[in-house]
């Protein structure tokens, strides 16, 4: 998504209604920073992995950025506080 956003991308598939491409400096990667966020964790050496492909072409297995984005600076690791895992009584507060 971020490839996307940095290169621009036809709404609807018309080309005519294009979402145009943002500058560098306008787009974060934001990813779960804690393995109990779900199933979207992602371990440290995948942002590494993801952030070199965007920005120098690197590592990026059968995927091809749209362009190259040297000046994407932000990185991002939502850190959100999850409940405890243990059971709580409705209505309590800890």
């Amino acid at each position: 998504m971020t490839d996307m956003l940095l290169a621009g991308f036809p709404v609807e598939g018309k080309t005519s209604n294009v979402f145009p491409a943002l500058r560098q400096d306008q787009v974060a990667i934001g990813l779960p920073g804690n393995p109990i966020a779900g199933n979207g964790f992602t371990s440290v050496a995948e942002v590494h992995q993801t952030y070199d492909c965007l920005t120098k072409g690197k590592n990026s297995g059968s995927y091809k950025p749209r362009g190259l984005y040297p000046n994407l600076c932000s990185r991002s690791a939502d850190r959100p506080r999850f409940p405890r895992r243990e059971s709580t009584p409705a209505g309590s507060r800890r």
